[in-house]
């Protein structure tokens, strides 16, 4: 399978219905984050990123499975993710590839302070790329909030939000 196709399935199924979701997340992820493997040198600060970037992943992929499988507060969660991607400077090269991850993490945020901040990021990437559907996923996410604690968002995604984020 192509590298596109592995991220169009990762990071598009799980926004197409929690179902599809939790059976692709839940498969070894190697496979679709095999688009950031490159052989750098160790002492590299780009192999350092492309790590911060996986492991950004992986945990926001935890986040999806935790809030469909379980409805559970995720704050620590959702914490350990934001100090991991606070290491990842707002400017560094390939950041716009993050807007999933702090989708994931906006969405999921119950605190004020995590919204805040997963929302800044993805409005920082906006500000430097213009890819026109972070504005769109960012406008989707108070009806998200709205349904916290009678549903959960991962079930009705692909209703509230009107664009693929990627």
């Amino acid at each position: 399978m192509s590298d596109r196709l592995h991220r169009f399935q990762f990071l598009g199924q799980p926004l197409l219905g929690e179902g599809q979701g939790l059976d692709l997340l839940r498969h070894p992820l190697d496979n679709y984050l095999d688009w950031m493997c490159y052989d750098l040198p160790a002492e590299s600060r780009y192999n350092r990123t492309l790590q911060l970037f996986r492991q950004a992943f992986i945990k926001a992929t935890e986040i999806y499975i935790g809030r469909a499988t379980t409805n559970q507060n995720q704050w620590e969660l959702l914490e350990s993710l934001k100090q991991l991607v606070s290491q990842v400077d707002p400017d560094e090269p390939g950041v716009h590839a993050l807007v999933w991850v702090f989708f994931i993490a906006a969405a999921d945020s119950t605190d004020p302070e995590h919204r805040r901040y997963f929302t800044d990021r993805m409005n920082s990437v906006f500000a430097r790329t213009r890819f026109r559907n972070i504005p769109a996923t960012v406008e989707s996410l108070p009806a998200i909030w709205s349904q916290q604690g009678t549903e959960r968002w991962t079930e009705h995604v692909f209703r509230l939000i009107p664009t693929l984020i990627m």
